[in-house]
């Protein structure tokens, strides 16, 4: 219960956590996934930086757009919404 409750309230991810949950550790397809929310400054997509910081917020827009694929459901566990 409590790992649940920090994950729900957690506001930053790493491009690089984000990328081993929803990609299987692909940076560069996490980074393209990120930068199609619409995000400014966009994630550089050749040369990923695992740290990069994504917003809790980011991270939603992301589930919303991609709701009804696996993108999608992973990213509705992580935020504790699925």
């Amino acid at each position: 219960m409590k790992g649940e409750l920090e994950t729900m309230s957690k506001q930053t991810f790493t491009l690089g956590d984000l990328a081993g949950k929803v990609t299987g550790g692909n940076l560069a397809a996490m980074a393209k996934l990120i930068n199609d929310t619409g995000i400014h400054p966009r994630l550089n997509e050749n040369e990923p930086d695992p740290g990069a910081l994504v917003t809790r917020r980011t991270v939603i827009e992301l589930l919303a757009m991609r709701a009804d694929d696996r993108v999608g459901r992973v990213l509705g566990d992580l935020l504790g919404e699925g």
